[in-house]
Formats: C-alpha cells, sequence, structure tokens
C-alpha cells in the first residue's frame, strides 16, 4: 500500500473512530447507568454535555491550529479523546462522567474540525501539483502560485502538509497520489450534494488553469501545454458521476 492510501486510510478510521463513542455510549449507557445508580434519563444530560464541549472546540479550532499548529492540535486532540474514553470506562460517579463527557467532546471537536481543514486543503492543492508535474519541470512561475493557493487554503509554514508541500515540489511525486485524489474526490461525488460538488470543481478548475498558465508563452501570450490540458482534463473528469 502507497504512503498516499495509507494517509487517506488513516483519516477514513479516524471518521469512524469520531462516530463510535456516541454510538457506543448510547448503547452501554442502560448498564452503566445501573453502575452508577443514575436514571436513564440523564443519558440525554452527557450528549448535551458531549455536544455543547465539541461545539465550543469546533469554533476555536481555528484560532488554535493559527497558534500552535495543526499537527499540535490534532495531537492534543487525540490525547484528549484517549482520555475521555478512558474516563468513560472508571468513571466512580456522575460528575467524573459529566468531566469524561467535556474532555471527550473537546476532543471530537478538535479532531474533527482539523481532519476537515487539512483534507479540504488537499482538495485543492494536490491538482495544481499534478498540472504543475505534468510537463515534466515546475517553473518559479508556477511554484509561486501552488504556494499561493497552499496559504489560502489555510496551510501555515509550520504544517507538517505544507513540508509535504515542499518535498511534492522540490521531486515529483508518485502517481498514486493523484490515483489516490482520483478516488476520493469520486467517493465524495457520491455522498455530496451536486450544488457542493459543482462548487468544488469550479474552484479546482479555476486553480488548474492558472497554475498552467503561470509559466506564460512566447512574448507573455499564456500557453498551456499539451501535457497539461491532459492533466486538467483528467482532473475535471474525476467529478463526473455515473
Amino acid at each position: 500500500m502507497s504512503r498516499h492510501r495509507l494517509i487517506l486510510l488513516i483519516a477514513f478510521v479516524a471518521f469512524i473512530a469520531l462516530g463510535m463513542p456516541k454510538a457506543a455510549f448510547g448503547v452501554a449507557w442502560p448498564s452503566m447507568a445501573i453502575d452508577l445508580s443514575a436514571p436513564l434519563a440523564d443519558l440525554g444530560l452527557f450528549v448535551a454535555i458531549h455536544t455543547g464541549a465539541y461545539f465550543v472546540a469546533s469554533v476555536v479550532s481555528g484560532r488554535l491550529s493559527h497558534r500552535i499548529g495543526n499537527g499540535a492540535m490534532l495531537t492534543a486532540a487525540a490525547w484528549a479523546l484517549t482520555l475521555g474514553l478512558a474516563g468513560y470506562a472508571v468513571a466512580p460517579n456522575r460528575v467524573g462522567l459529566a468531566v469524561a463527557a467535556v474532555v471527550l467532546g473537546l476532543g471530537g471537536g478538535l479532531l474533527d474540525a482539523g481532519i476537515n481543514a487539512k483534507t479540504a486543503a488537499s482538495l485543492s492543492i494536490v491538482p495544481l501539483v499534478v498540472v504543475a508535474w505534468a510537463d515534466g519541470v515546475i517553473q518559479p512561475q508556477e511554484r509561486k502560485a501552488i504556494l499561493q493557493g497552499a496559504d489560502e487554503a489555510g496551510m501555515t509554514k509550520g504544517d507538517a502538509a505544507y513540508q509535504l508541500l515542499q518535498t511534492w515540489l522540490d521531486e515529483k511525486p508518485e502517481d498514486s497520489l493523484f490515483i489516490a485524489w482520483k478516488e476520493y474526490i469520486q467517493a465524495l461525488a457520491k455522498q455530496v450534494n451536486t450544488e457542493t460538488l459543482q462548487g468544488l470543481k469550479d474552484n479546482i478548475t479555476a486553480r488548474i488553469h492558472k497554475i498552467a498558465k503561470a509559466a506564460g508563452g512566447v512574448l507573455g501570450i499564456h500557453k498551456v501545454d499539451v501535457s497539461e490540458k491532459q492533466a486538467m482534463k483528467e482532473i475535471e473528469s474525476a467529478f463526473d458521476v455515473d
């Protein structure tokens, strides 16, 4: 399995992990309520506490990511999820369970926001890299345009994703990156509505055309290489759903 497919698999498992605690808690609550001598109706209270913490974390995730970096935020979120789940398992009373619900909600909100932010950034950046490398070399103007696109997508120089992008610009990535991106887009196309998919396609199409024209042509006339045209055609066709 290539590194790019492995990253997609990890992201997929992460989203499953985000949903499992909420589903499992509802199933386990009847027996937990007996152990804690709590009424069954308290389930709604703990779900509300978890949801409230999740909402707060989602709201502050942008500023937190900007301050400490997305990688550090995701690490903190993973630890919070671990501690929250452990708290669910060993909480001696309702107060302890409420604290665990807060920690779990904060961790889930940060992790969800962080993964979604980087997924969105990758969705917009990978096609730019593919088009830029289509003719076998990245021109300085293309490199500048891609880094500008990364900045617009919310990537910062301290992020692991930004560093990975730098390696893609220094050395052409494997074809498996583009294959993984197309597979992700095709799977996404079956999950979102037509307007959302079209909006994403229009955004990416505009960006790749900008990259293709960034190097310019003779006497400053914009000129798109045949190989770049083919790459753009493949990118746009990835959004077609049978």
